[in-house]
């Protein structure tokens, strides 16, 4: 428990993701539109309007994940890109 109430979950901060994130995406093959497409898809959670909020959860990256899965023919990743994005961001949660 927080001083002020309940401590927010542990979440991938904006910065965590344009400085560690978006590297790790590149050294697992991803390309620069397919990091683009990413940084889209992920922008509404990682820049919430409250700041308790700002960032991603692992609520947010699981709800984001199954969305993926579910509409491969909406976005640019693959199945395999999918899992790796997934695993580089639980690494950061």
């Amino acid at each position: 428990m927080g001083l002020f109430g309940p401590t927010p979950p542990p979440r991938v901060t904006p910065d965590e993701f344009k400085n560690k994130v978006i590297s790790q995406l590149y050294v697992h093959g991803f390309s620069q539109k397919e990091r683009d497409e990413v940084e889209k898809i992920l922008r509404a959670d990682l820049f919430e309007e409250k700041e308790v909020d700002v960032g991603i959860d692992a609520h947010e990256l699981e709800r984001t994940v199954s969305w993926l899965k579910a509409n491969i023919g909406h976005h640019l990743l693959s199945a395999e890109k999918i899992d790796a994005l997934e695993n580089v961001l639980k690494s950061y949660v």
